[in-house]
Order: C-alpha cells, then structure tokens, then sequence
C-alpha cells in the first residue's frame, strides 16, 4: 500500500532533533486490504499481548452511502450505520467491548477499573487508561493525532487523542503520569505510536502567538507551521519515554483524503479510528 506521504517542501524536522524516532512512509507500515483497509505499526506488531490497528475511511459498511468508513455520531449519518461499522471495529480487532471518547480537546484521562457493560461504551474525555484484556480503546480523529500507548511490563494500554489543544495541555505527559501512578509504569518501557494527522506541510497556525506556548516555536517549519509531530515527540521524551520506542506514521491527512477524513481538506464531520487493546 503506497499513500502521497506528505509534501516534501515542509518535511518532518523528526530526524534532525529526535534521531532514533521511527518516522514511517506508508510503505513500512503494515497493511491489511481486507475490509475495512487498515494499518498496524511494526512495533507494536512485535507484542503478542496487544491487539491495534488505524482505520482508513475505506471500504466500510453502508460505504455506498456515505462515502466512506465514518465511525461519528456527528456526521449526519444513519446511527445504525455507524454502530455497524463501530462492531466492525470490535469484531476486526477481537474486543468483547469497546470504549469511545466524547472527545472535547480536554486533558482529561480516564483509568478503567472494570470490564464495561455493554459491547459499545463511551466516555467523556480526551484520553482512556485501560489493563483490562479483551476491552479495545478508540480514538477518532480527522487531523488531531491519535496517539496509542502501550505498557508491556506493566500490562496496560492507553487511547489519547491530541489535537493543538490537547498539545497546549501537554496531555501525553498527563497520560504517561498517570500510568506511572496507577500502575507504577516505568516510562523507559513504554511505547507509542501516532497515527496519521496533520503534517508538517498543513499545520498552519496564523494566529500562534496567542495559542502555542513559546517552546513550541522551536517546531516551526516555515511562517505559521509547524510541525506538531515533532511537538509530541518533545513532549513524550519530556514525559520520560525513549526516542526508539516512538513511532509516527508519516501520513498527514489533509494531503491523503483519499485514505483519511481531514476537516481542513475536507471540512467534512466524518472521523477515522485507531483502536488498541489488550489481548
């Protein structure tokens, strides 16, 4: 499977400051054609205690109708469509349950402390914890970042979804905090990966000086962009987690709308999903 990858005029600043990081074409990553199309990330391929995979907006239940694989509520869709492709989800990455986000560019972490009742769940909130097997984590995007995390030692998982917001609030340092103090994780042995979301080439921010802290202006790429990858790479190995155990799918959304919903691209509500869970 081969995507555009992102325009190389403003490449990825990844390799110059964070030289271990895996910045992934989409040709290293691991493609399934079968429905719905999707990818996992070679890393995290290696564990065989977790189940995880980014959704494409291709080939999905009720595709005819709606254009593509769209797993929100908010898209004006039939709701029995979207609950479709929701279990499709599930089922794909062989959850008993699966956990959603009312996602609001907030900070806040949600730890589950129970198997949830009921196939499909949702919670407010922009991040979920979870060291239940079988219960999958989704995040849907549409340039924000879904970040996926994992523990292998301590046996725990996290979902975040990190839009310019959710950067602002540093909420991966929150996550990889609060799995430290739930589960007494070791940052040195955790692992992410971040799925495909703006790139360095769209990530434009004309008014940045009222928004951005001014550490992140060491990611500009060229007047108002930046590159918000690099951004959360900062802020992971800030949180304590090693260069080599990051890997990002070098696939911004707004140059690949033929593979993921974009709202800048496309000013459309439809939404992709990365789900993660334990196995």
């Amino acid at each position: 499977m081969h995507g555009q990858g992102f325009n190389k005029y403003s490449p990825s600043i990844i390799p110059e400051y964070f030289s271990a990081v895996l910045l992934l074409e989409a040709e290293r990553l691991l493609w399934s054609n079968s429905s719905p199309l999707r990818f996992s990330f070679p890393n995290f391929s290696l564990y065989a205690g977790i189940n995880h995979a980014v959704f494409t907006k291709k080939c999905g239940v009720g595709e005819r109708h709606s254009g593509g694989f769209n797993l929100s509520f908010e898209a004006g869709e039939e709701e029995s469509l979207v609950i479709d492709r929701l279990h499709k989800v599930r089922k794909t990455t062989r959850s008993s349950s699966l956990v959603l986000m009312k996602q609001t560019h907030s900070d806040l972490v949600e730890v589950l402390s129970q198997v949830p009742e009921g196939t499909l769940v949702q919670f407010e909130c922009d991040a979920i914890i979870s060291p239940i097997k079988g219960v999958g984590l989704l995040v849907r995007t549409a340039d924000c970042q879904a970040v996926l995390i994992y523990d292998p030692k301590a046996k725990a998982v996290a979902a975040v979804h990190c839009g310019w917001r959710g950067a602002v609030k540093n909420i991966l340092a929150k996550v990889i905090g609060k799995m430290v103090k739930e589960f007494d994780s070791d940052p040195e042995h955790i692992k992410v990966a971040i799925g495909p979301s703006l790139g360095p080439c769209c990530s434009e921010f004309k008014g940045y000086m009222k928004i951005f802290p001014e550490g992140f202006r060491e990611f500009m790429v060229r007047d108002n962009y930046f590159d918000m990858w690099a951004v959360s790479c900062w802020q992971l190995i800030e949180a304590g987690v090693k260069e080599e155990n990051i890997e990002i799918s070098a696939l911004c959304t707004k140059c690949n709308t033929h593979l993921f919903y974009s709202y800048r691209g496309e000013k459309a509500p439809g939404r992709f999903g990365a789900s993660i869970g334990l196995c």
